[in-house]
Parts: C-alpha cells; structure tokens; sequence
C-alpha cells in the first residue's frame, strides 16, 4: 500500500535525480533517501510525484535534505559535462546598498562537487571545487539551521539554502546564511568607479571604502552632486560631525573640506566645497536636503540648533497647509 509521503524526484538508473513531471513510466526510479523503489504518480488530476511502494522510515525532512543535496551536486556537475548547461543563479546581497540582485555564474567556474566532504573539523551538505581546491560549501536546511560554531570556523564562503526552495529550482541559489566574499551591484559598481575617476580627476585621495554607505567602515564618505556653481561633476563627503560642524574634521581629510564663512549660517564652518570654482556647498543643500534631496539621505547627523530650528518651522509650515486646506 502507497503511503501518503510524496516525493519530488527519483534516481534514475544512471544515478541522475529526475522531477517527476519529467519522469518515464518505462523507468525504475528510486528514493534519493533510502533507495527502494518508487511508484510514478502521473494521472490527469493529480501533481505528478513518486510514492513509495510501502511503509518506509523515510520522513520528509530527510528526503528533502537528501535531494536537495543531490541536486546542488548535479547541478554542478552538469557545467562541467554538458555543452551547454543551464546557468547557475546566486542571490547576492550588494556590499553598498544592501540589495538583492542576482550573479550568474559563468560555465567554468567550478569543476566538481562532492557530497557530505570534510572541510576544517565539520561536515558540509556539498563542496565546490575549482581544479581540485575547494572554493565553496552549501548547507541545506530541512529543519535545523547550521550550527554557530561551525558558521564561524569553516574556513571557505559558505552559503545555507532550503532545501525546498532547492527543490523548487536547484538553478537559483537564494542563501538564508553565509558568508561570501564581498560584492556589489551593476548600478553601485559603477557608482563606486565614477567615484574613482571623480578621485582622480580632482586630486583628492580617499579611502578605498569612501563610497560606500556604513559609518563604521570609513572616516569619510563620498558622493557625486554637481556643484551648485559650476555644474560639474564633484565628489561630496560626510563626516562625523555634521551639519555645521566648528571643530575640525579627522585628518587626513579631503582638500576639499575648508573652513568657511557662511552668510546664511552666520558664522564659520568645515563645509565641502567645489575643487573646481571653489565655491561653498553649503550643508543646509548637501546634509538637509534643502534643494529637493541629499545625498547622504538616512545617514546620521548631529542635531545641531540649526536643525531643531528648521524641525520648528517644518511643523509651523504643516500647520499652516493643514489650515489653509481646511478652512479655503
């Protein structure tokens, strides 16, 4: 008797993981897990799925994790066996922005796999290899998560997958763990070579983590606006200490951060300014966003009185528009 355990794919004779939508009747497959014979399910009603033929130990955490690992391997294997394989997707998360995008692994990248391989003291799902070298390790999780010691000792990039968004599409990758090496996306990997050139073209040294958006990671951080004066391309930085900031910045600091008067301001101020005309760019337009947008939107500033100042007026102008609206 058919128990109610339905299983996705089935071993074909050649030792190759088949989904059942793709199954022959002609074929004996059997279960990833415990390797007994399967019965095709392929009516007219029905999702297709294997069964097995009797009461069986199998649960199905354990044949999810069994093919999953299966197929990450096959999948592997099939760019170094097939002319033109089906390209390998991995869900990235970009090193600047902090969005997903996906990376498209060329054919050629890896040359091999191995199941259940060591690596340091630990066991891992699948290992890739590139010319004998393990470069990667996939985890699958059908219910328990990779332990903690073992996420901070492996010594490769290692991601941790699903095991049913494997079985969904073993082509895309999407990591609920890991650590990768560093990446970032199409758009910010231009950005951040614009930010070079505009570097160079300017005489302004940075720091390599300039253009990117985390505090903790650069003194000073970069971004491209046009000078208000001028119109050409320049790079503005943030720091510490923002808006209006008196005390001097951290040194080595950008030639182009100076100390000066500010009519509107009242005084004198570590501002950006332009290594092109040398005009001030003023904070009221680079830090609050006073033209219509900033920059370095969502990045912290110092609450200084001009900006509780302007927190008042924002709320007075609120209210007058409330007033105005209601009352015509």
């Amino acid at each position: 008797m058919d128990t109610d355990l339905l299983v996705p794919y089935g071993v074909n004779p050649n030792g190759l993981l088949v989904r059942a939508a793709d199954a022959d009747r002609a074929t004996e497959y059997r279960c990833p897990e415990c390797r007994s014979i399967l019965v095709l399910k392929a009516g007219e009603v029905v999702v297709h799925h294997f069964a097995h033929r009797a009461d069986t130990a199998c649960t199905g955490e354990t044949i999810a994790h069994e093919t999953a690992k299966r197929l990450l391997a096959q999948v592997i294997f099939e760019q170094t066996t097939i002319s033109n394989p089906r390209t390998i997707s991995l869900e990235c998360t970009c090193d600047r922005c902090a969005y997903s995008f996906l990376v498209q692994l060329p054919q050629g990248r890896f040359t091999g796999a191995a199941i259940e391989h060591p690596v340091d003291d630990f066991l891992c799902d699948v290992v890739v290899f590139r010319n004998e070298r393990i470069v990667f390790a996939l985890e699958v999780r059908a219910t328990h998560a990779v332990p903690e010691a073992k996420a901070r000792a492996l010594s490769v990039p290692w991601i941790e997958v699903a095991a049913e968004s494997v079985l969904a599409d073993p082509y895309r990758w999407t990591p609920i763990n890991g650590r990768m090496k560093s990446v970032v996306c199409p758009t910010c990997k231009v950005f951040l070579g614009k930010v070079k050139v505009l570097a160079g073209r300017w005489d302004i040294p940075i720091e390599p983590l300039a253009g990117y958006r985390d505090p903790a990671r650069a003194t000073y951080l970069a971004a491209i606006e046009h000078c208000w004066n001028c119109n050409k391309d320049i790079l503005l930085f943030w720091w510490s200490g923002v808006p209006f900031c008196e005390t001097e910045p951290p040194s080595p600091r950008p030639r182009t951060i100076q100390n000066r008067y500010s009519k509107t301001f009242g005084g004198k101020y570590w501002a950006n300014t332009c290594p092109g005309c040398n005009a001030l760019q003023g904070d009221n337009f680079v830090f609050r966003g006073l033209n219509g947008s900033s920059a370095f939107e969502g990045l912290p500033l110092r609450d200084t009185p001009e900006l509780q100042r302007a927190r008042v007026d924002a709320g007075r102008q609120l209210v007058n528009a409330m007033f105005r609206n209601r009352w015509p």
